[in-house]
């Protein structure tokens, strides 16, 4: 039977290695049992925040993985259509507040480490966090920004690499 390369797809995926990152142990753990019986894997991170995604890219700059592993960044949101023409608005918070760290430069306060995780296309989702702010005598409202990223489907990165859907093995969407 033909022998296909095992697919990760992480869909949020942030900077990457996150102490609340149910993936990254246990992917670890894969990656080195697929070394092991020299199976080639491919994870897919996608990001659609530019500064989360420049801290992902730099994250995985030169970092080594066991055995024939291809890691693969997107920087763009997934949705059931493609928009390459035209940008979606995706809101998110402030980049004055780092996202491996989260110092905010701004106001000099330090956020939950988790902060600059949460992102959506509705706004709303944005203000559920407001009681982080208020803890900080800050405002939710002064820290919400909306920007435009590029939209793509799950079909068509796969495409893109020549991928098949029957390669999916793990799966895990932030939300």
């Amino acid at each position: 039977s033909e022998q296909f390369s095992p697919v990760v797809l992480q869909i949020g995926a942030h900077t990457g290695f996150e102490k609340n990152d149910p993936l990254w142990k246990p992917l670890r753990k894969y990656f080195a049992d697929c070394a092991r019986e020299e199976i080639p894997w491919v994870w897919i991170l996608v990001e659609p925040v530019p500064i989360n995604f420049k801290a992902l890219e730099d994250n995985f700059h030169g970092r080594k993985f066991p055995g024939q592993g291809k890691v693969i960044l997107e920087n763009c949101a997934i949705g059931l259509s493609n928009s390459n023409t035209s940008l979606v608005p995706f809101f998110t918070v402030s980049e004055s507040i780092d996202p491996l760290t989260g110092f905010d430069s701004r106001s000099g306060k330090y956020f939950p480490d988790y902060i600059t995780q949460i992102g959506s296309f509705k706004r709303e989702m944005l203000l559920k966090e407001r009681r982080v702010w208020k803890k900080l005598n800050l405002d939710v409202e002064d820290y919400i920004r909306e920007v435009p990223v590029n939209m793509k489907s799950i079909d068509s990165i796969f495409k893109n690499y020549n991928l098949q859907f029957k390669q999916l093995t793990i799966l895990l969407i932030d939300t």
